[in-house]
């Protein structure tokens, strides 16, 4: 068993009240020390008050000044160029135009998007116009325009759907140039939702932040709401300092309160600092300046001081060195004692016979170690118990991690399934209100069309009952008068037949247009793909015919016969058969008017089955579609007919049909003055 002797008795007699006061006679010098740092701290307060001011003031006046750049030069140009778009009183290419003189003459865009939303987060370009200098830019560094004046679709639903104007600075280092996104939403009647998408250019502001008198004294820079500084090209992270925490916990909260703090740099250096925000941006001002230039004043107060407190501890240091050798002995052997029980040998005793406060510290640490000893054994037979139970836990973690994992398998497949269906569901709504109203008209002239018919045929058996009962009397008129009342007999006869002949065509197409409308837009159904495609080109040929009686066309077919039934929107797909057989006999029509009687319009229309895809060929011997244009054919509102005559939405809406809700594909091969041909592409088993 250790033993432990604290000595020396002289000192046992003395207690550790007594060896205190003599150690206080030492410090008698500190009220000194403390008067004099209460008068350099007053000090200290005034000069750094003034500073705090200067901070606020420059933070206050950048914020403001950001404010009127983003009001009058980034915000009131594009709601001014937005009205433009949303103006019906333009046209399309009217609106283009607008765009393009926009990017051009406002000094900070580079570029102007128009964006339609044909589904949720999936966006089409429309129109698209840049500033060309900065094009030219671009190009003779040999970066690609696309990826850099374009705002991608996640960027844009992003700021949708946080309802957001201003996205995140990106940096062009090729150029040195700092590019930034904002967006607009455009209301276009008879069109999708749209966004009005700039790329503006931020080089001005971070000028104006750079060449700030400010930074000759301090630090200026911009933070974003998660503490990243703007301008800096691996966005800088600077939320460990405590100006920037408070900064963006307002702007998470929508308050704009100016403020200023004082905090300690990692290398341990200290500063002062203030922020102030820009009302309408996500951003935050902050000026920083060492808290050593608030205090030159105070520094040779500061060494003053340091004299008398070095005094101070050099006395400190004699009462320490007279009496610590007595103090720290005892002290030193309780300690050792303590290190023995930390190392695991709790029979320990300690020898001080003095009943002063390390008398009453030694008897406290034998009964300790005393305790220790007892609890040690506790817990080694609880230890023993704890090790038995992991083992079965383990495994049945094990298990139920497994059983997580397979539910959430199952979760994401379905969530998978669901999210195809929700778009599907999309495209098929935009054709509701196109069925509803075909039905409605069809009805309407369905009913006269059945007067008409009826008493076409009624005019005819009357016409032949007229005829019957002229025989018995027609000897009693002379030849001339005999042959008049029979010929105008036959022409009633011939008129009222001319006149069934056509009502019983024009009832044909008015069932087409009753099937067309039929059925529920949502569901997918087995159809008869080459009757289909049969039916609703006659329809559309039919409805050119009545706008043009004169028009006539060649129609060919090979219409594959084992191609069978495909699961499709019929309502759908018939919307697109009709768009594209509409603009082939239109091409037709206008190459006929310009070539004469040599030209012979033809309408060619083939399936197949190729793989797991059924394809259809709809094809004409028009005039071919011009390579400059060919591009912007599935645009919407694109048209190449006179104004007026076309919505330019029908080949845009098709595409949509064949590739969203069907999961297909639409393209188109031309040769201008001689062919087009829509080649459609449709899954042969969609789910």
């Amino acid at each position: 068993m250790a033993q432990f002797k604290l000595w020396p008795a002289r000192m046992l007699n003395l207690s550790w009240r007594l060896k205190l006061f003599l150690f206080a006679i030492v410090v008698t010098l500190l009220p000194i020390a403390i008067s004099s740092t209460n008068m350099i701290g007053i000090t200290q307060d005034e000069l750094k008050s003034n500073v705090n001011n200067e901070l606020i003031l420059t933070t206050g006046q950048l914020a403001e000044e950001i404010n009127g750049l983003y009001t009058n030069n980034w915000l009131a140009p594009l709601l001014l160029i937005k009205s433009g778009v949303e103006s019906e009183n333009l046209g399309a290419s009217e609106k283009a135009t607008f765009l393009s003189a926009g990017s051009e003459n406002i000094e900070d865009v580079v570029s102007l998007t128009l964006y339609f939303e044909v589904a949720p987060g999936v966006y089409s370009k429309a129109v698209q116009t840049y500033k060309e200098a900065f094009k030219t830019l671009l190009q003779n560094s040999a970066l690609a325009i696309a990826p850099i004046l374009e705002v991608s679709a996640g960027e844009l639903d992003s700021l949708k759907r946080r309802q957001r104007t201003i996205g995140a600075p990106i940096y062009i280092s090729q150029l040195d140039t700092w590019l930034i996104s904002m967006i607009a939403p455009v209301q276009i009647r008879g069109a999708p939702q749209a966004l009005l998408a700039a790329r503006l250019n931020l080089n001005k502001l971070q000028e104006k932040l750079q060449a700030h008198q400010f930074n000759k004294a301090g630090q200026l820079f911009l933070i974003d709401g998660a503490g990243k500084e703007v301008f800096d090209q691996g966005h800088r992270d600077l939320s460990a300092r405590k100006v920037v925490q408070e900064a963006t916990a307002l702007l998470r909260t929508g308050s704009r309160a100016q403020g200023v703090t004082t905090y300690q740099l990692p290398d341990g250096k200290k500063v002062l600092a203030s922020y102030a925000f820009p009302l309408n941006l996500q951003w935050a001002v902050i000026a920083e300046t060492a808290e050593a230039r608030a205090y030159l004043a105070v520094g040779k107060m500061r060494r003053t001081l340091s004299y008398w407190v070095l005094l101070g501890l050099a006395l400190a240091v004699v009462g320490v060195a007279i009496f610590s050798r007595q103090i720290s002995r005892p002290i030193a052997t309780v300690s050792k004692a303590a290190d023995q029980i930390s190392s695991g040998n709790f029979d320990v005793t300690i020898d001080y016979p003095a009943k002063d406060e390390i008398g009453v510290l030694a008897n406290s640490l034998m009964n300790m170690s005393r305790s220790l000893k007892e609890s040690f054994a506790k817990i080694a037979a609880q230890n023993k118990e704890l090790e038995e139970y992991s083992k079965t836990l383990e495994a049945k973690v094990q298990a139920r991690t497994r059983e997580l994992h397979e539910k959430n398998t199952a979760l994401e497949d379905t969530l998978t399934q669901l999210q195809q269906t929700q778009k599907q569901l999309i495209v098929q709504e935009k054709l509701a209100s196109l069925g509803a109203l075909t039905a409605g008209i069809a009805h309407e002239i369905k009913n006269p069309l059945n007067f008409v018919n009826n008493f076409a045929v009624l005019t005819i058996d009357l016409a032949d009952e007229l005829k019957a009962e002229m025989l018995p009397q027609q000897d009693k008129l002379d030849a001339g008068s005999r042959d008049n009342v029979k010929e105008i007999l036959d022409n009633i006869q011939l008129n009222a037949t001319k006149i069934a002949e056509h009502g019983k065509r024009a009832d044909g197409i008015i069932k087409s247009m009753l099937e067309h409308s039929r059925g529920d837009v949502g569901e997918m159904q087995r159809t008869d793909l080459n009757k289909m495609l049969e039916d609703f080109m006659n329809l559309a040929y039919h409805g050119m015919r009545a706008q043009d009686p004169a028009f006539n066309v060649k129609i060919e077919k090979n219409l594959d016969p084992h191609l069978g039934l495909l699961k499709i929107n019929p309502q759908a797909i018939s919307r697109v058969i009709i768009n594209i057989c509409n603009n082939g006999f239109y091409a037709t029509r206008e190459k006929q008017k310009k070539s004469g009687a040599d030209y012979q319009p033809t309408l060619t229309m083939a399936t197949s089955g190729t793989g797991d895809r059924a394809e259809i060929r709809i094809r004409d011997n028009g005039a071919g579609i011009p390579k400059a244009i060919l591009d912007k054919i599935f645009n919407p509102f694109f048209s190449t007919k006179p104004t007026g005559t076309g919505t330019g939405l029908g080949l845009s809406i098709s595409y949509d049909i064949v590739t969203q809700m069907h999961k297909g594909e639409l393209n188109v091969q031309t040769e201008e003055g001689q062919y087009t041909e829509f080649i459609i592409r449709l899954p042969q088993n969609l789910s």
